[in-house]
């Protein structure tokens, strides 16, 4: 049998700061649309956010640096150097359990693309870890169920 590998060189990497936010339309259809149309801009993401930057736009002369430093099922090490505040976009999928953290203090995570993790990282030298937990889930199922008892 012949095999072959074949290479996507347009792919996006697992972990990148995004070129250009857009905040998503909570008109479903409208969204879809946006999404579909990100496909031609590689590093534009869209993210789901009510109280997040309308946008966020980088200097496209700006340098900026992400490395992967450990990779497992529930934790994700990364470093980050920017001569600006960026937005993080992770290939991983954005569900109820991950927390992430900034140099030690827990950032809040967007939801990207309607599928993967971003925050907001300032400028500078930083260590991001992202961590899965199951009782990150169960705090999250318990918080639903309290604001439903109200």
């Amino acid at each position: 049998k012949l095999r072959a590998i074949y290479e996507n060189k347009e792919a996006r990497p697992f972990a990148y700061f995004a070129d250009e936010l857009v905040n998503m339309s909570s008109d479903e259809e409208g969204a879809f649309l946006r999404l579909h149309e990100i496909s031609t801009y590689p590093r534009r993401v869209l993210i789901e956010c009510d109280m997040c930057p309308v946008a966020l736009s980088r200097d496209k002369n700006r340098l900026g640096m992400v490395t992967l430093k450990k990779q497992d099922y529930r934790l994700l090490e990364l470093e980050t150097a920017s001569t600006q505040e960026e937005f993080l976009t992770v290939a991983e999928n954005n569900i109820p359990g991950w927390k992430a953290f900034i140099d030690g203090i827990e950032a809040p995570i967007f939801m990207v693309n309607f599928t993967y993790l971003g925050i907001i990282i300032p400028k500078g030298d930083h260590q991001i870890k992202f961590i899965y937990t199951y009782q990150n889930i169960f705090a999250y199922v318990g918080e639903l169920l309290w604001k439903k008892k109200k």
